[in-house]
């Protein structure tokens, strides 16, 4: 068992007004007790149960306690993983890098937390493009995304930064996936930003590349299923990426005005810092 369980099963030990020397018998010792809560042993299920049992605690309501653990865990790391994107702000990014590898170290057969840790270095790669990733990285994480059953917002908030790593198949097969309703059990207005943010970056990506064809692909299924005007963020973005591929495609009158026209909405909205940045990426001539 790794060293997670042992530390909740101390604090739910604890909470619960028990002494280890209270929990321990002849079955499972003190020493045992001690080793597994402090993570420098583990404990074997039989012994983990019984110890669970002298504390008047079912094995149901122990795990049900580690679930909220992680959940609080998580949904701290979420907000802050958003503020960061938000704010670029690659310190916190890399505080939140390190802590996550820390916990990796303490659970290396988490699949969640490696997953975790990629999506992380795909979200630094925004401010620091030469942010080291590893092929494998971006191969379990790719697979991940073609082979799981249904996308929800993690996995889209993976492949909006992790979209622009990736080889032209995998990117094709994915994009086919991320616009396939069917590859969503349910979509709530925070699935429907990350929808529309993937859609955007996969855009201003292609542009860039010359890969007008999938660009296009891009702008028939946004004129089709336009984003909700709840979204203001997301469909300025998207006008502006379709502003930068009628530029680079040689329409630069429409492209610079449609680019423009978003500028001006940003000023309008107090949203000056995004006007600013944009008012940089503009074409001069």
């Amino acid at each position: 068992m790794d060293k997670l369980y042992g530390k909740i099963f101390k604090k739910v030990r604890i909470e619960r007004g028990y002494s280890i020397k209270e929990v321990a018998d002849s079955i499972v010792s003190n020493s045992t007790i001690s080793q597994f809560e402090n993570g420098k042993s583990t404990i074997s299920i039989e012994k983990f149960f019984h110890a669970l049992a002298n504390m008047n605690i079912s094995p149901e309501d122990y795990f049900l306690r580690v679930e909220k653990e992680n959940q609080e865990d998580i949904s701290s790391y979420q907000f802050l993983l958003k503020k960061s994107v938000d704010t670029e702000n690659i310190y916190t990014f890399k505080e939140i890098l390190g802590k996550m590898e820390q916990r990796y170290k303490e659970i290396p057969e988490s699949k969640y937390l490696r997953l975790q840790i990629i999506n992380i270095k795909t979200k630094i790669r925004i401010v620091e493009p030469d942010f080291p990733i590893q092929p494998k990285e971006i191969e379990e994480a790719k697979n991940h995304l073609k082979n799981i059953e249904a996308w929800g917002i993690f996995d889209l908030s993976l492949f909006s930064t992790l979209y622009d790593a990736l080889d032209d198949a995998s990117a094709e097969i994915l994009i086919h996936r991320l616009i396939d309703p069917l590859n969503y059990p349910i979509m709530t207005l925070q699935h429907y930003e990350l929808f529309y943010i993937c859609l955007n970056n996969i855009m201003t990506d292609a542009t860039k590349r010359n890969k007008f064809e999938r660009v296009e692909k891009i702008i028939d299924y946004i004129t089709i299923h336009p984003a909700l005007d709840y979204f203001i963020g997301p469909k300025l973005w998207i006008k502006y990426a379709i502003g930068e591929y009628h530029y680079k495609i040689g329409e630069k009158s429409k492209g610079k005005k449609e680019m423009e026209e978003v500028i001006k909405a940003c000023e309008i909205a107090g949203c000056y810092n995004w006007a600013k940045r944009l008012e940089k990426e503009l074409p001069k001539d």
